[in-house]
């Protein structure tokens, strides 16, 4: 009887210690066309989640390289973590630097921010299209 608690109890742990072992999956990381993308959902959605803050904040007209400067530096990295080769994403470093041109003073035309919308528009379908 003593044998068979202790062989019971043995198996308890290590079906535990399995348990413990075994962890889902969040990560996978693909390759197509040679271009590496990693498929981590956290991941995906912290980008998609800068892309829509960063649009947002051009549609109300945030203007000034202490806005949008964060906000294109955050879209660009954190897509990076997933691909840093999605079509249009070449328009967002241009910006960004054009950005980190500008002076803490100046202001983008209404013009300029039309145009930005596209632009991060159409490198966020890029993204999205690469997925």
């Amino acid at each position: 009887k003593l044998k068979e608690k202790e062989k019971e109890e043995k198996e308890k742990e290590e079906e535990r210690q399995q348990q413990q072992e075994v962890k889902p999956e969040t990560q996978s990381t693909v390759d197509l066309n040679n271009t590496n993308i990693n498929l981590d959902k956290k991941a995906i959605a912290e980008a998609t989640s800068a892309f829509i803050t960063l649009m947002d904040a051009i549609k109300l007209n945030y203007d000034s390289k202490d806005t949008l400067h964060p906000l294109f530096a955050d879209v660009l990295t954190k897509s990076g973590k997933i691909s840093n080769d999605f079509e249009n994403r070449s328009k967002l470093v241009s910006w960004l630097i054009k950005i980190n041109k500008m002076n803490i003073s100046d202001s983008l035309e209404e013009s300029e921010l039309k145009e930005i919308l596209w632009d991060v528009d159409s490198a966020y379908n890029g993204f999205f299209n690469q997925l």
